[in-house]
């Protein structure tokens, strides 16, 4: 087994498509010793991804990927294992690992070890989404994984995903739907299975960007912290400990970042350096939103949403649209 210090930090970020995971994991990536990577296990460990790389070239074409070539070997074991429906089987496997396991361990820490030997960061952030991915990587010895579950209201994926956007797909508010249970209820599995957990909402995210990002890169870095008490029941960012790394490139709802070599995620990544964070209205018809109110219902009250009604009817809950009276609005 590798020594504690050779273990690669990762700091992998869980939750569904249009959560906000590409501008929190481009946040996290500007901080001094992290890297950004997008969604590489995604990419390298199960399947290729649509869209070009963060700095704009073509995957294939960018200089620092191309240092990293496919496995098909790896990405048809992590398209055989990496199945959010086979996590709950996968949570009561035996401790003894199935060769396919082996083999995909080895190839995902490799990964790992290569990016951090290019870029010399400490911590790298993978933006994956995947729970199961998560799971499976968090059986590496070689691998300190640690993970943020990014937890965005249902209007708000909805009204995102409704919509195609470059190289994403619109998807059905079905879909939608049944993939925010899925992936949401999966990344609480994965408390006590990893080496910290948090869960983040999307909206407190955006309303004070800098906190958080300050608290949660200061817990992955320091080793000897140990977070795992706060689990996957949220989070107050002053529960974090005392931030200690320089997040001064956030200045309020606005950030400024390089280029990162990001794989997958939101076109908005080649935007530009410049990160505009703020909430976005989410404006979704009434016979629309009424259903996602109601099948969400669980884990919205789960998830505190429910608790804070009034404080969301002013700053990021149910509004009527301007001008709009059939319609919903997500502030």
């Amino acid at each position: 087994m590798p020594e504690t210090s050779d273990r690669v930090k990762v700091l992998y970020i869980c939750g569904t498509r249009r959560c906000g995971s590409t501008m929190l994991s481009r946040l996290l990536g500007e901080v001094d010793g992290f890297v950004n990577v997008g969604e590489m296990a995604s990419y390298f460990l199960r399947q290729k991804l649509a869209g070009p790389c963060g700095c704009g070239a073509p995957v294939d074409d960018c200089p620092f990927w191309r240092s990293f070539p496919l496995s098909p070997v790896a990405q048809a074991l992590g398209r055989k294992l990496i199945r959010v429906r086979h996590l709950p089987r996968m949570l009561l496997a035996s401790p003894a690992r199935s060769h396919d396991t082996q083999d995909f361990l080895l190839h995902a820490t490799q990964l790992y070890r290569a990016v951090r030997r290019q870029t010399g960061a400490s911590v790298i952030v993978d933006s994956s989404k995947s729970p199961a991915m998560a799971l499976v990587l968090a059986q590496s010895s070689g691998l300190e994984v640690s993970v943020v579950h990014l937890v965005r209201h249902p209007i708000g994926v909805v009204a995102s995903r409704r919509r195609a956007k470059a190289y994403l797909q619109a998807a059905s508010v079905s879909q939608v739907l049944l993939e925010w249970w899925a992936y949401n209820l999966a990344a609480e599995l994965l408390h006590g299975r990893v080496r910290r957990s948090w869960r983040l909402h999307y909206e407190d995210l955006v309303r004070a960007p800098r906190p958080w990002v300050e608290g949660i890169s200061s817990a992955v870095a320091e080793t000897s912290l140990d977070c795992g008490g706060l689990g996957c029941r949220g989070l107050d960012y002053r529960g974090l400990g005392c931030p200690d790394l320089d997040c001064s490139f956030i200045a309020g709802h606005r950030a400024k970042v390089g280029v990162q070599h990001i794989l997958g995620g939101n076109p908005d990544k080649l935007a530009g350096p410049d990160i505009h964070i703020q909430p976005r209205p989410a404006t979704l018809p009434a016979r629309i939103a009424a259903p996602v109110y109601l099948l969400a219902a669980p884990l919205l009250l789960r998830y505190g949403f429910g608790r804070r009604a009034e404080k969301l009817a002013s700053q990021s809950g149910l509004v009527r649209a301007a001008g709009e009276s059939n319609a919903v609005e997500l502030r």
